[in-house]
């Protein structure tokens, strides 16, 4: 089970298992901020940073969720052991579509995991950059037109 010469079976399951609570905590989380953000009714800094912490908020979930099934899994989770750098370094550079491809997991489980973080990451890009524009537009345009009302109003007799 465990590819670690260094830690035994019992060690692995007790990392997986707290790493497995970890990106439960991690997922939930990122939940917790859109939630929060559905009700901003303008764009604000609070909005623009609550936007991306929940961001980068996902790949830390999938970072525990690859190194969960790196010590659960059967095989390795890429095709040889790496320190979990790498397992952080893969998760950022999946949920942002860059894709070096120095690390590619070598598991169906760990590729099946890389394209959901993949796809969830750009959903959650398209979804805010949405509506964060709409909401500015939106504010943007009844500011304008409570401006030219105003302008109207003191310049009449």
């Amino acid at each position: 089970m465990n590819r670690n010469p260094l830690i035994d079976s019992r060690t692995a399951w007790i990392v997986a298992c707290a790493a497995l609570a970890a990106s439960s905590i991690g997922f939930a989380a990122p939940l917790a901020v859109v939630r929060r953000l559905a009700h901003h009714r303008e764009v604000t800094r609070g909005t623009l940073l609550g936007a991306v912490s929940g961001y980068l908020l996902l790949p830390i979930a999938f970072f525990y969720l690859f190194l969960s099934w790196a010590n659960i899994g059967g095989q390795p989770f890429f095709s040889q052991p790496e320190p979990t750098t790498s397992y952080m370094y893969f998760s950022l550079t999946t949920i942002t579509t860059t894709g070096y491809g120095d690390f590619t997991s070598s598991t169906e489980f760990g590729r099946l995991l890389s394209m959901a973080e993949a796809v969830i990451g750009q959903v959650y890009l398209v979804t805010f950059v949405a509506l964060l524009v709409g909401l500015f537009a939106a504010n943007f345009n009844a500011r304008r037109k409570a401006s030219s009302l105003a302008e109207q109003m003191s310049s009449t007799p």
